[in-house]
């Protein structure tokens, strides 16, 4: 298999890693003050979950500019809620920007195509 953007493959690694990481250190080690935090904590680790196989075809394709956006929406999502969760970081309007930025990624890769391709 040929990795075109050898960048993005490794950025979506990079997220399998810290979900796994986050996703054992919430189900085995933190203690949280209540459902609502420890739901706040498993969307995180969901939300950077679901986007890694995306991120990684990405990479396998080479379109670079909307990983990179999904990358760091993903990050500005679910870090700033596994913070919340236990209590360290609000996460404020950084949430929603992250979210708006996965929701952007997802749209640009409505605009995605074959561009070798003559029209038609």
């Amino acid at each position: 298999m040929k990795i075109n953007s050898m960048l993005v493959f490794k950025l979506s690694v990079i997220l399998g890693i810290l979900a796994m990481v986050a996703g054992s250190i919430g189900a085995h080690s933190i203690k949280f003050e209540s459902d609502y935090h420890k739901e706040l904590f498993n969307t995180g680790t969901f939300y950077t979950f679901v986007h890694i196989p995306v991120l990684m075809l990405l990479g396998i394709l080479g379109n670079v500019k909307p990983a990179i956006l999904m990358f760091s929406g993903t990050l500005l999502f679910s870090v700033p809620l596994w913070t919340k969760a236990i209590g360290v970081f609000s996460g404020g309007i950084i949430v929603p920007v992250g979210g708006m930025m996965m929701i952007a990624a997802w749209v640009w890769l409505l605009f995605i195509g074959n561009e070798d391709k003559k029209p038609e």
